[in-house]
């Protein structure tokens, strides 16, 4: 005999050097002793009895005992499934009158011996006798796979019994017998012998229900609860006792009387086959037609927890492999994922061939043999980087910082598609994604993009998932674009091909093979645990639950490796290695047991699980203190290293340091906008928290988060919310200044400013300095879309002497930006220009690349009046290439317009139509109507150049209309210029001339006057009216007088030059300002101002 390997089936392999140095050998074993085992060094008392145990098989005829373990109950206890059995006997008072107390002993021994026997020979412990009272436990400290209906089989032994004991001595001997299954606290006593099982406690609603039971019971009679007869009711007859009201159940029971075990065994089940040979016809189906095609398909296999899905999905990879297919496959958790362990990026490590656990500079070489193989665009690598959890280089962070989340989204939705579609150009693909059930709204999200790719592609992507909490809507499928999902449902299995299943296990013999294939119920985890139990011991016939199941496997663990194995449950369905040494507090532990008991698998460096379900049974066990404690060790190993799983397991815990934990969490979530996952964070730790700085800070947060998404409503229902939790003023301050900024973007200016009135009370009055900066930028921005520029140019004056106090660059830039939007507004644009180029500037220098962008393209604006065309097409050109690095539309659909400005004055047409469509896309696209008014006015203007007045009039009177729509101070009296050079009639042309001044008296953006007066000079010098022409360049004058700017000086000159020679002036003096205007024309390149100068010059 192997001694090492005899001592590891008791998990007592760290005595085998003793018995190796000492020369103990298998012969040896049987002779040794109690005294002989101490001298070998083993002290603990349970290790030496359960050899003893052991050794007396060995020694005796019998055949040798099979190493099985059994471990006691941790001292803190466990929760488990138990069967719990009471008997006493009948007429017990009337024996004690009948017989003297040395008789009645003598009785009461048999009696017990009797039932002893009984109970330990079905698998039972006796847990205590008490007066005439057995009370024996059914799934302690070794569970089997049929704990209740050993008990009921015990129960009916029973009865045999005494009434045979009965006729042995003379008399009428009955009992009385109570049986109730439950989840249970057993809790150890302190003893070291885990065989001494009246050193635990068992607590729970069983054991008293079993006792309650046993007292409804006549002599001879078993009385069973619900939760017994639905595990044992196809092999038992029972009889209904109906509703029965029980002392200490607030509750009626339905209590059973146990008639008859049935002669024909359990019922079997009719249920669907393992093979799944129509589903795999699909899927080959599916298969053989992606090759042929090009063309894949999204397939989503559903079925109950247990029933095979992933054994299905296998076979699945098995066959696509065999026709050339790469396989790549992910799995969805419900928890313990670590940050960059979610199904998505799991799959990206796959198809780029990086391992999942790999460091930096390995995921850095596998980015770069991708960009090398031409996999991704360059531009992508910022989105590629989110994916595989690498650190975004400083040129680029900016660029990511600037983006908002939707771009961001989309950005990594086209990588990733991208990175499908072209791998599977090179070979077909299987995508697998397990368990989307547990997916949240961005993996969602994602797959409903790749379902969307695979259609075009040679690739199938199969997921799976529970029927209960299925995600694969029809709100789902309609983000799939409609696109094909073949829904493969998969039930139970039928009863041949169960036997199929079960003759793979060659030592589960055929009786234990059959009573697991007649339990199972079809469920093909339930009956591969079965089997695989059968395998390690054969005293086990069929399980009640699933969680009986899993006892049965666990208790066969030795205690460290028992103990592990609930640790790793409270870590979650994967973990590391690493993690788990830390929980156990054992540097040098291995899962070798765990995986040899088929419990968990290997994944890369990490663990798994063997099924969702063994993680959640294991878990069930554990006590709230054990839970509790195992929690706050996994949080203080997770502490800096995942913040999200520092505070979830926190929070598992009960630690009153969750909420905050959760705030930590979302913060470095947004850090990398991940804004859903924030908010999911800040939701759960609002649950948490209790009233005071946590809840606040997390509400605040809340509705910064609902702000950046665009929430704006619920932005602002959360800084009312916190607003009322704030202790005092400095609180209150920041809830406002929430408050303000969510109701200015809602159009409710008064109530805004109501606010900030309060909140700049607060802010003085504690020295607010950087709250008092973004008081007045708020303010300012009020001001500007209520027509008080002045108002608006003092309050960001006032912002940035507060972020200069403050040393808050990104307040300084607000205030910079603000203050040139007033300068614009009021047409001094060389001041504006100013401001915008330091506010760029100061972002520039930074990093604040949403604040440049935005920016950039006003810079070049300014410049148009600055005469610096060339410059502003640039500013123009480089807006929309950042604008389109970071996803941030408006300011792409800003650089558009400018552009397309610039180019139409430059009489580029063919570029103004290029970069105008796209005005009008973006347009549409963010529903921006008055830049959708301000592109018609182009689209008017190149129809008029190109002869098609119609449709240059039909163009300009939709954008009037609209302007009308949104008023017309932002582009009404530029449309009425348009107009007015549009139309054939020179009273149509006055009235809509007449209309424009009428716009800009009543109150207009200042570049309404720099566009229309222009237009109006030259359709009053084209109609010989030198008087109007004159008129109109007054009024332009009259606007410029607070700052005189080269573009309006410019067709000042022109105007009143070519209205002189209208009244016939021919001198010297005129001659050299037409030749200074085509000059100036020519170098500023105004082409579109040129040729009637040109003309006026050669008629001279």
């Amino acid at each position: 005999m192997n001694v090492r390997a005899w001592l590891e089936g008791f998990g007592l392999e760290e005595h085998a050097a003793a018995f190796d140095e000492n020369g103990v050998d298998g012969d040896l074993l049987a002779e040794l002793t109690n005294d002989d085992l101490k001298d070998l060094g083993i002290q603990k008392l349970g290790d030496r009895k359960r050899l003893l145990k052991a050794i007396e098989k060995l020694a005796g005829d019998g055949p040798p005992l099979e190493p099985q373990i059994i471990t006691a109950p941790p001292p803190e206890g466990e929760r488990r499934q138990l069967t719990i059995f009471f008997a006493d006997l009948s007429g017990y008072t009337e024996l004690t009158d009948a017989l003297d107390a040395e008789e009645l002993h003598e009785l009461m021994g048999f009696v017990f011996d009797s039932i002893d026997r009984i109970i330990e020979d079905h698998g039972g412990t006796v847990h205590r006798h008490v007066g005439d009272e057995v009370m024996a436990l059914f799934g302690t400290p070794v569970a089997h796979t049929d704990d209740p209906m050993r008990a009921v089989r015990a129960a009916f032994e029973t009865h045999r019994a005494m009434t045979a004991l009965g006729i042995k001595q003379g008399r009428n001997l009955a009992v009385h017998i109570g049986i109730a299954s439950g989840s249970v606290i057993v809790a150890g006593q302190g003893t070291e012998n885990p065989e001494d099982v009246t050193g635990y406690a068992v607590t729970g609603a069983a054991a008293n229900l079993a006792a309650r039971l046993n007292s409804l019971a006549d002599p001879g009679e078993t009385i069973i609860s619900d939760t017994v007869h639905q595990v044992v009711e196809a092999e038992i007859d029972c009889s209904p006792l109906g509703e029965t009201a029980v002392k200490g159940f607030e509750k009626p029971v339905v209590p059973w009387r146990t008639l008859a075990v049935r002669s024909d065994g359990a019922a079997r089940s009719q249920s669907p086959l393992i093979g799944r040979r129509a589903e795999t016809a699909q899927f080959n189906g599916a298969l053989q037609s992606c090759r042929e095609t090009g063309m894949g398909q999204a397939m989503l296999v559903r079925g109950e927890a247990g029933m095979g899905k992933t054994r299905l999905v296998r076979e699945f990879e098995a066959n696509a492999e065999k026709l050339g297919f790469a396989c790549h496959k992910s799995l969805n958790f419900d928890f313990g994922v670590g940050e960059g362990q979610d199904a998505i990026r799991t799959l990206v490590y796959s198809l780029l061939g990086v391992a999942a656990d790999s460091d930096i500079p390995a995921r850095e070489a596998g980015a770069a043999v991708a960009l090398d193989g031409e996999l991704y665009a360059p531009d992508q690598q910022v989105f590629l980087n989110d994916l595989l959890n690498l650190p975004q280089p400083a040129e680029l962070q900016g660029i990511y910082d600037a983006m908002n989340n939707a771009a961001r989204h989309q950005g990594k939705h086209a990588l990733l598609t991208g990175l499908i579609q072209c791998l599977s150009r090179r070979q077909p693909l299987l995508l697998v994604i397990e368990d989307v059930h547990w997916a949240d709204g961005e993996a969602l999200s994602d797959l409903a993009q790749i379902t969307i790719a695979v259609q075009e592609s040679p690739a199938l992507l199969v997921m799976t998932s529970r029927i209960e909490g299925d995600p694969l809507d029809q709100s789902w499928r309609s983000r799939a674009g409609g696109a094909p999902l073949l829904t493969i449902g998969i039930g139970p299995l039928r009863q041949a091909e169960s036997a199929q299943m079960a003759a793979a296990f060659a030592s589960a013999i055929d009786e234990y093979a059959q009573n697991c294939i007649e339990r199972a119920g079809g469920n093909p985890l339930f009956l591969e645990q079965l089997l695989r139990s059968a395998e390690e011991s054969r005293d086990g016939d069929v399980p009640a639950t699933i969680q009986s199941l899993i006892l049965t496997r666990i208790d066969r663990l030795a205690g460290p490796d028992k103990g592990a194995l609930q640790a790793a449950s409270a870590i979650g369905q994967r973990f590391a290695l690493n993690t788990l040494q830390a929980l156990v507090d054992d540097p040098e532990y291995s899962c070798a047991k765990l995986i040899e008991h088929n419990l968990v698998r290997p994944d890369g460096d990490d663990y798994l699980f063997a099924h969702a379900l063994i993680q959640e049974g294991v878990y069930a066990s554990l006590l709230k203190d054990r839970r509790g404690r195992l929690h706050l060790g996994a949080a203080k190993w997770f502490a800096d290293r995942d913040p999200m799983l520092h505070a979830e397991h926190l929070d598992r815990a009960d630690d009153v340091g969750a909420a905050a934990a959760y705030q930590h969490a979302a913060a470095v979530q947004a850090q990398s906008y991940h804004y859903e996952q924030a908010l999911r964070l800040i939701e759960r730790g609002l649950e948490l928290a209790a009233e005071g700085a946590d809840k606040f800070q997390l509400t605040c947060m809340k509705g910064q988060m609902l702000h950046d998404l665009g929430s704006i409503e619920p932005s602002v229902e959360a800084y009312n919310e916190a607003l009322e939790l704030a202790e005092d003023d400095i609180g209150r301050c920041r809830a406002w200044l929430g408050l303000a900024a969510g109701l200015r973007i809602a159009d409710r200016y008064d109530e805004a400013l109501e606010i900030l009135g309060k909140a700049e009370v607060a802010a003085s009055g504690n020295g607010l300095v950087r709250e008092s900066a973004e008081i007045h930028h708020i303010r300012g921005n009020l001001y500007f879309p209520m027509g008080r520029f002045e108002d608006c140019a003092a309050e960001h004056e006032k912002s940035l002497e507060y972020a200069k106090q403050a040393g808050s660059a990104e307040a300084e830039t607000n205030a910079l930006g603000g203050i040139a939007d007033a300068s614009y507004v009021a047409g001094r644009m060389a001041t504006a220009h100013q401001y915008f180029g330091r506010c760029v500037a100061v972002a520039r220098q930074n990093g604040f690349v949403g604040i440049e962008v935005v920016n950039g393209s006003m810079v070049g604006f300014t410049r148009i009046y600055l005469n610096e065309l060339s410059e502003a097409l640039e500013n123009g050109l480089t807006t929309i290439v950042t604008a389109r690095k970071v996803g941030h539309q408006r300011a792409e659909m800003l650089g558009e317009v400018l552009a397309s400005q610039v180019l139409f004055v430059m009489a580029d047409h063919a570029g103004t139509r290029q970069h105008n469509s796209r005005v009008m896309e973006l347009a549409g696209q963010l529903g921006a109507r008055r830049f959708e008014a301000q592109g018609l006015i182009y689209e008017g203007k190149l129809a008029l150049v190109e002869g098609r007045r119609d449709v240059a009039i039909k163009h300009l009177e939709a954008a009037r209309a609209i302007s009308e729509d949104v008023g017309h101070g932002f582009a009404g009296p530029g449309i009425m210029g348009a107009l007015a050079l549009s139309l054939d009639e020179p009273d149509a042309k006055y009235d809509a001339l007449d209309e424009g001044v009428r716009m800009l008296e009543a109150g207009s953006v200042s570049h309404n006057h720099f566009l229309f007066y222009p237009d109006a000079i030259d359709i009053s010098l084209d109609a010989g009216d030198w008087d109007r022409a004159e008129g109109y360049c007054a009024a332009l004058e009259e606007f410029s007088l607070a700052e005189p700017l080269p573009w309006s000086e410019f067709y000042i000159a022109r105007g009143r030059t070519l209205a002189a020679l209208g009244r016939n002036r021919r001198d010297q003096e005129l001659t050299q300002e037409m030749e200074r205007l085509c000059n100036l024309a020519a170098q500023a390149n105004i082409a579109t101002a040129l040729p009637a100068l040109q003309a006026a010059l050669i008629s001279l």
